[in-house]
């Protein structure tokens, strides 16, 4: 009985998507302690990432400023190879706030600049502050995100990947 229910159980988790939390801690452990520093700071707003087939969900809070009083995400890896595009938009359920959000990618061994993705006019929902689409045609190494000021709730940046069909 006791083995059945541990299977279950096994299956049941296995089932699950892919899903990691990441930036709760103080510090984040990187390849050099010179960017170990640069990262504790902005290591302060947490982020939860699921993976869904070709759907990246970054459920990203916008809760502490760093030590240059940005709210600023910690980078996350991606490491996305061989694609045709990715379309990234985003939304929140803060209507109230007065926000705008950002994004910049790493590649090739630099940052990217910092892009906005602009606010969409558009009441589609009118329960939700939404983010329009944008294209992106370039492999992604690490992303990271930041709001012009705090959220009450997170910013949820969906990353669809259309991979190469060769």
């Amino acid at each position: 009985m006791k083995n059945t229910i541990f299977l279950l159980l096994l299956c049941f988790l296995g089932a699950c998507a892919k899903s990691m939390e990441v930036g709760n801690d103080k510090t984040t452990s990187t390849s050099t302690p010179q960017e170990t520093q640069k990262v504790a700071a902005s290591s302060l707003n947490k982020a939860r990432i699921e993976h869904q087939e070709n759907v990246i969900e970054v459920h990203q809070e916008f809760q502490q400023k760093n030590e240059k009083n940005e709210w600023l995400s910690t980078p996350h890896e991606l490491e996305l190879r061989d694609i045709s595009f990715v379309r990234m938009s985003a939304f929140s359920l803060d209507l109230k706030g007065e926000y705008a959000v950002q994004f910049r990618i790493f590649d090739k061994g630099q940052w990217g600049d910092w892009t906005i993705l602009p606010e969409s006019r558009e009441q589609a929902n009118p329960k939700r502050k939404v983010f329009n689409g944008l294209n992106l045609f370039q492999e992604i190494d690490k992303i990271q995100f930041r709001s012009s000021s705090a959220t009450q709730s997170p910013v949820v940046f969906r990353l669809f990947v259309a991979y190469n069909q060769n």
